[in-house]
């Protein structure tokens, strides 16, 4: 009832009532002033007239007494319907005659009301004579008065009598301003309301995946009016909507760098693929592509070239798919590629290793030539899944699986895959209950545990500091930091799991303080996405803090993948913890792409020379030499970390390397056992 009512057909009747009304009432008013005045000067006319007829009667019976006629002028008077009394005095001898007429009209408010508005409720006149004759008008030299005579009105008579006229006039203003509402309404119902209500419904009935077919349809007698203009630019914008929703569903389907489909049509084009292998009972193969070191590239050349690396790449899947199937890009460096006339895993592996040579083939680009290389998982319908997101995410399982064997292979899935990724996914709560409650516990629970392998002065044969690597107990058993970093380093528990590092690294050299004479530096790794976290330096000013112990005591290493992409940033991060008193160190070094143009920004003490470049000692000495010299002109510490065979420790002895580690002198070790082997007073030398 109140949405009929709210309705603009009712609003516009009810403005249209209120507004005759008004107006009625206007005219009411009017027309009682105007009917009042009127009574006025009729009753004025009355009187003369009756006056006249007085003087006709006096000039008529002007022989006759003078008691009669004063009667006779009394019982003319009252004659009349709006005297209600009349008074006559007689001028000889003062004779004094007066008659009333009884009330039969009741009084009413509205009687009363009207009646208020008569000027005079009585009159009073002279009838003079003169040589025998009466009149009303003579001048004042012969004025000789005969008789006064005084009338009173009947208000009450006049008041009805106006107030049946009003009443009358009321109900036809009244009637009139009710049809002219109802004229008024369904003009406008007619007119406006009605095509405003058309133009409604037309508008729910637009389809908003085609706009453009659900134009409004124009009034036939609005064209030129306001509401044609309005359903004119409604069309109009409905045009140009249908215009930008077909370029943003081409964007929203579309890979705008290489103009390949993008995941959401890849996802439908895969539905697609699946109901027609279905009606064919035929079968199809999804491959899903990820290339190496495109990072590398975009972080080293540049976003354009990374940019045109990309597209080049778009261009080689669909030069080798050609019209067997349909190419998508993902995201990043992450392509896929649906064939639907593949029909077993043999032409599935064929097609996948005839990709990758393709893929692998180099790219000359702004005079750079690039070795494009990918892993490449592959999944088969119907056995490895029956919806377009489990073929999808299938093959993207079975590519991280081609991913760690190493690039340029390829995986078919197994449901082997996702029992692992699920057991990553278990592992992964394990460590975060882990390492929250490490973090929110007082004293060490065990769980988690630092092992330390010492560093050592290949000169004197000394301790001179440790590395300190996490190790994980879990029901007995030390999990493997190669199985549960890489978790941490997905799920971003890296971030607090290096926080329990600086703690319990903290707490072991405090320990250390109190109960021996020299104290090793330890040396920390800090993860790059813990590198460039704000709170990083206020989490080690705070631990040294608390735990009471020297900066100089504490190491940072720090890997090239934490500095490349932001060296401002790492500049100014590294200067922070200098100025706080901890030494900087370049974790394996030479085993990015960067080093070289950055490392004299960098305020760093020490580089530490990569196990791989060690291992090849003394045979593939070349960089193991670059980087020995390097530290030299720089005035860097140089660490060399691997060394497992005596050949290798002689050849760094002999290019004045002085600080080693590795399984020649001791693999990392528990706090306990590095205490009793290296802290002890006795046992604080090797023999090298």
């Amino acid at each position: 009832m109140t949405a009929i009512f709210s309705s603009l057909t009712w609003k516009q009747a009810f403005l249209a009532l209120k507004t005759t009304l008004l107006f009625a009432v206007f005219i009411f008013v009017i027309e009682f002033i105007i009917t009042v005045k009127s009574e006025q000067h009729r009753l004025k006319a009355n009187q003369q007239q009756l006056i006249q007829r007085l003087e006709q009667v006096s000039l008529q019976d002007r022989n006759t007494e003078t008691l009669p006629l004063a009667e006779k002028l009394v019982d003319l008077s009252l004659n009349l319907p709006w005297v209600k009394s009349v008074e006559v005095e007689l001028s000889n001898g003062g004779r004094f005659f007066s008659a009333n007429k009884q009330q039969k009209i009741p009084q009413s408010f509205i009687s009363n009301t009207v009646a208020s508005f008569v000027d005079e409720a009585e009159t009073s006149t002279h009838l003079l004579y003169r040589t025998g004759l009466l009149f009303t008008k003579v001048s004042t030299a012969t004025k000789k008065p005969f008789a006064k005579v005084t009338l009173s009105y009947d208000e009450q008579y006049i008041s009805s009598q106006l107030t049946t006229h009003l009443k009358h006039t009321f109900l036809i203003s009244l009637s009139g301003a009710f049809g002219l509402t109802v004229i008024l309404a369904f003009v406008f119902h007619q007119f406006l309301t009605r095509p405003v209500v058309h133009i409604c419904e037309s508008m729910d009935r637009i389809n908003p995946e085609a706009p453009k077919d659900s134009l409004l349809p124009r009034l036939v007698h609005h064209r030129k009016s306001e509401l044609g203009t309005l359903v004119t630019k409604f069309n109009q914008i409905l045009i140009q909507f249908d215009a930008t929703q077909a370029k943003l569903r081409k964007l929203a389907t579309k890979d705008t760098l290489t103009g390949l489909p993008n995941r959401t049509l890849l996802l439908e084009t895969v539905q697609i693929a699946i109901q027609r292998a279905k009606n064919q009972r035929r079968t199809f193969a999804i491959f899903y592509i990820d290339l190496d070191r495109f990072k590398n590239i975009n972080d080293s050349l540049g976003h354009d070239i990374g940019d045109r690396y990309l597209t080049r790449v778009a261009r080689t899947l669909k030069r080798h798919t050609g019209e067997k199937g349909v190419v998508a890009r993902l995201g990043g460096d992450e392509f896929a590629i649906v064939v639907n006339d593949i029909q077993d895993p043999n032409r599935a592996g064929e097609f996948a290793r005839k990709l990758l040579e393709q893929i692998q083939l180099p790219l000359q680009l702004n005079g750079h030539e690039l070795h494009p290389d990918a892993a490449v998982g592959i999944v088969l319908f119907p056995d490895d899944g029956h919806t377009a997101e489990d073929l999808i995410r299938r093959a993207e399982t079975a590519m991280y699986n081609a991913k760690d064997l190493e690039y340029g292979n390829w995986e078919f899935f197994n449901h082997k895959m996702t029992e692992n990724a699920v057991a990553s996914l278990e592992l992964e709560a394990e460590l975060h209950s882990t390492i929250m409650r490490e973090l929110d516990s007082a004293e060490p629970l065990g769980e988690l545990q630092l092992f330390y392998q010492p560093k050592i002065d290949l000169t004197t044969g000394r301790v001179c500091g440790a590395e300190a690597l996490i190790r994980w107990e879990k029901e007995g058993k030390l999990i493997s930091p190669a199985k549960f970093i890489p978790i941490a380093e997905q799920s971003n528990l890296i971030i607090a799991l290096g926080r329990w590092v600086i703690k319990d690294a903290c707490r072991t050299i405090a320990h250390w303080s109190k109960s021996y004479n020299q104290v090793p530096k330890i040396a920390i790794n800090v993860a790059a996405r813990h590198f460039v976290d704000p709170n990083l330096i206020k989490q080690i000013k705070a631990a040294t803090h608390i735990n009471n112990i020297a900066p100089n005591l504490l190491e940072i290493e720090i890997t090239e993948g934490s500095f490349i992409n932001n060296i401002q940033l790492a500049i100014a991060r590294i200067e922070q913890l200098q100025k706080a008193g901890f030494s900087v160190a370049i974790d394996d070094f030479g085993t990015g792409y960067s080093s070289l143009s950055y490392l004299k920004l960098l305020p760093i003490s020490t580089l530490k020379i990569d196990r791989a470049f060690v291992e090849g000692l003394p045979e593939n000495d070349a960089i193991a030499k670059t980087i020995l010299l390097l530290g030299e002109q720089m005035n860097f510490d140089i660490v060399a970390e691997g060394i497992d065979e005596k050949k290798q420790l002689e050849w760094l002895k002999e290019h004045q390397c002085h600080i080693g580690q590795g399984f020649l002198f001791s693999k990392p070790l528990s706090k306990e056992e590095f205490e009793n082997s290296y802290l002890s007073p006795l046992q604080n030398e090797l023999e090298l």
